[in-house]
């Protein structure tokens, strides 16, 4: 009998970034690297909006403190001998 002809094994999927790479050329470099400066700088933006809110809450309830001692007479400006 007669070997069966040798079949070429399947190609596999490429990995990673490679599938995505192989099939465009430049172009889909191009807009691979335009998808990842996006989604950067939507994560800077929203880190950005994370701290103004930590920082801006955090300032506007320190001046309702600061208003509240002035108003009861408790603080520096009381005149009061410690």
């Amino acid at each position: 009998m007669a070997d069966p002809p040798a079949q070429e094994p399947p190609d596999e999927p490429l990995l990673g970034l490679a599938g995505a790479l192989e099939e465009d050329g430049d172009e889909g470099f191009a807009r691979l690297l335009g998808r990842v400066h996006r989604s950067i700088a939507r994560r800077e933006l929203s880190g950005q909006a994370v701290d103004l809110a930590a920082v801006g809450l955090t300032g506007v309830l320190l001046e309702y403190v600061r208003a509240i001692f002035e108003a009861l007479g408790i603080g520096r400006g009381s005149g009061r001998a410690e």
